[in-house]
């Protein structure tokens, strides 16, 4: 206002002035002096005046114009980058809540239509279950601040998305609203799932095939390329001896130094990935070699070119354990076949040779020199003693099975024992109570606990302890693989340890088989052992030996064990056949040799005999002198029908009639019955006159 005076006062003094540019200054006193302008000067300085304003007034409306065209320009990006922009966008008041703006690619996001989204509030696109959550956060939202959140969504279609959402302040149209960008990120947390999902797996498997490779019965390893190994599992500790902090990044140490050079050029040779077999000889910490099944492949990487090696090791000692004792079994089996069928015709002859030598020294007690017959009886009896045994080897002796206390067997043979043991050997049975009973026949027994008793003596000629020892025990599944031809269960033991010279694993390999001896010739005939061994086995058994050069030996028999109670071995030592008188016995022989002498010495003692060759023979004529013959006196072994048949048959038509049955050795079947039925007896051969007359007439 003060400027605007000033210049009405300047222009009304130029105007009145006279003609003729002048500057006047005046002043009154007070205040700074004044300057008025007269003549075109005062003219010049108002037009310049007057154009300064103008060409303000000029810019200032270019620049409102520009600013208005850069303000529609922004206002148009920005509407196309709303609507084009691939992040679905939407604007909403902050207090109502309601859709301000959206975009199209938040339309094809929730499948809504732009008009059915602006007429409804933003909660319309949150799940039920987050619709009260979500309007409880938009009350508390600050206004001013930006905001980020990972939440579900909802599609027209029910649909659930996952979405990563970004809230901005904004204004549109004078209300306060808030800019929210919201990315669809169901495909990228599904894929996040599926990788975390995958990793999981991937390492649940990791942890289970590690804990297949730890707790697998074979030894597992794995090498780099260089043999240096990588995987190592306890069962590979176990076989090997290295632990796997020790063998871990270290090349393989099993291999001999001999056979590495083959080794390395086996590996080397090798590129595909098939899995090759083998048996090789490895090397364990200790440095005992071992034998070992190896199934072994290289490990190729994606462009198959080997990144390693791996190996499954199983350890060979125990199957060729096993394999040595079925050959030895097998073995013996087979040497018992053979002892049997020559004990059998052997026996037979021993027969006859006993038969006639008995009845020239019947016949001529003082004709003629009876010290040569008295020597055949005696060389009879010594061979038929070792054909027993021979018998019992093969398993072809008729046996006397009964439920039978081993400590009563010991403590009745002791007296016995102790005679025979030399002085200078400490005897001593451990016996202890409620000792389970065996299905045995109490006589083979005694012979097997003799021969133990003999075998321990020999092996301390210069003394030492021999004790016995019996128990009930449980053979498991541990014992059972390591010992073939074993069943897992309750067995009675009997052991006998001794502390003699021991025996070598070459002598161990031999000692059941029949004729081995390590003692001087003519002092024992090998077949003690071979004979032990044989009536173990008859029973059910199993023996086992531990030995070595120097420590002693120690054998472990061991018998199924009866839950039975045991019978009276005294009572059952005195039973015997009923007495029947003399009359006519039928014998029934296929070897004629003996059929002839034992039929003289029957008749020679009163008896009426009539001969039959086979079984059938002797029915035909059964059925034809039933009514005088009072004994039947048959082999077992016989062409066609044997004589247990033929026995049963006669049984049937004639119970009462007597039956004497006699065998170098039985078959399978009555060893597998074991006691013969009753009204039935047993004379093995050979046997003396006596011994046929007491079996004929019951004496």
């Amino acid at each position: 206002m003060y400027y605007a005076l000033r210049l009405v006062l300047a222009l009304s003094t130029t105007l009145q002035a006279p003609v003729g540019p002048r500057l006047v200054v005046t002043h009154d006193g007070n205040g700074p002096p004044n300057v008025v302008a007269t003549g075109w000067v005062a003219v010049l300085i108002i037009f310049t005046f007057f154009a300064s304003i103008i060409a303000v007034a000029v810019r200032f409306i270019l620049l409102r114009r520009r600013a208005h065209a850069l303000a529609v320009a922004s206002a148009t990006q920005f509407q196309s980058l709303f609507e084009h922009n691939p992040c679905s966008l939407l604007v909403y008041d902050v207090h109502t809540l309601d859709v301000i703006q959206v975009n199209q690619s938040a339309i094809n996001l929730f499948g809504y239509s732009k008009e059915e989204l602006l007429q409804h509030m933003a909660v319309l696109l949150s799940p039920e279950d987050l619709a009260p959550f979500v309007r409880e956060q938009a009350a508390l939202i600050d206004l001013t601040a930006h905001s980020h959140m990972v939440t579900r969504m909802r599609r027209k279609d029910g649909v659930i998305l996952d979405v990563d959402v970004r809230g901005h302040p904004t204004s549109a149209g004078g209300r306060t609203a808030r800019l929210v960008m919201i990315l669809d990120i169901t495909q990228r947390l599904a894929a996040e799932r599926g990788i975390r999902v995958a990793a999981e797996e991937a390492h649940a498997a990791r942890h289970m095939l590690q804990s297949l490779i730890n707790v697998a019965p074979h030894a597992i390893l794995a090498t780099d390329e260089q043999l240096r190994v990588t995987v190592w599992n306890e069962a590979a500790t176990a076989l090997f001896g290295w632990t796997e902090a020790e063998i871990m990044g270290r090349p393989l140490p099993y291999v001999p130094a001999d056979q590495m050079p083959d080794f390395l050029l086996r590996v080397q040779s090798t590129r595909d990935d098939a899995v090759h077999g083998s048996e090789v000889t490895r090397q364990r910490k200790d440095g005992t070699l071992i034998d070992v099944f190896v199934a072994s492949a290289v490990l190729l990487n994606d462009e198959k070119l080997p990144v390693g090696y791996i190996g499954v090791f199983t350890d060979l000692s125990e199957r060729k354990l096993l394999e040595q004792q079925l050959r030895q079994s097998q073995k013996m089996e087979a040497v018992g076949r053979l002892a049997g069928g020559i004990a059998h015709d052997f026996n037979n002859i021993l027969t006859v040779i006993s038969s006639y030598s008995s009845m020239l020294l019947a016949d001529h007690p003082d004709d003629i020199d009876t010290d040569p017959l008295q020597e055949i009886n005696t060389a009879v009896r010594r061979a038929a003693a070792l054909t027993r045994q021979l018998l019992s080897f093969s398993r072809k002796q008729v046996v006397q099975l009964a439920p039978i206390d081993l400590n009563t067997v010991v403590t009745h043979i002791e007296p016995m024992l102790r005679r025979i043991v030399p002085e200078n050997i400490r005897f001593s049975a451990t016996l202890p109570a409620l000792l389970g009973c065996v299905m045995a026949d109490s006589g083979q027994i005694e012979q097997v606990i003799m021969n133990l008793v003999v075998n321990a003596s020999d092996a301390m000629p210069d003394g030492g302890s021999l004790s016995l020892e019996t128990g009930n025990v449980e053979l498991d599944d541990e014992y059972v693989r390591a010992h073939a031809d074993v069943v897992a269960g309750s067995y009675v033991m009997l052991a006998a340890t001794d502390t003699g010279i021991g025996m070598n694993a070459e002598t161990l390999s031999h000692i059941f088989e029949p004729f081995f001896t390590t003692k001087p010739e003519g002092q024992g005939t090998g077949i003690g052992l071979a004979t032990t061994y044989a009536i173990v086995r008859q029973f059910g058994g199993h023996i086992w030996v531990y030995s070595e050069p120097g420590s002693g030996t120690t054998f472990k028999l061991y018998f199924p064990r009866q839950d039975v109670p045991p019978v009276d071995l005294e009572a059952l030592k005195r039973k015997s056949g009923p007495r029947v008188r003399q009359g006519v016995v039928l014998l029934v022989e296929d070897d004629a040799t003996v059929r002839r002498s034992v039929s003289s010495m029957l008749t020679r003692h009163g008896y009426e005999v009539i001969e039959a060759v086979d079984a059938e023979n002797g029915l035909a004529l059964v059925a034809q002198h039933q009514e005088t013959i009072s004994t039947v006196l048959t082999d077992l072994m016989m062409p066609g029908m044997n004589g247990r048949d033929f026995s049963a048959a006669i049984r049937v038509a004639h119970p009462r009639m007597r039956i004497v049955l006699t065998s170098g050795y039985t078959d399978d079947e009555v060893l597998r019955r074991g006691l013969l039925e009753n009204g039935r007896l047993f004379l093995q051969k050979p046997f003396s006159a006596e011994q046929l007359l007491g079996a004929i007439d019951g004496s």
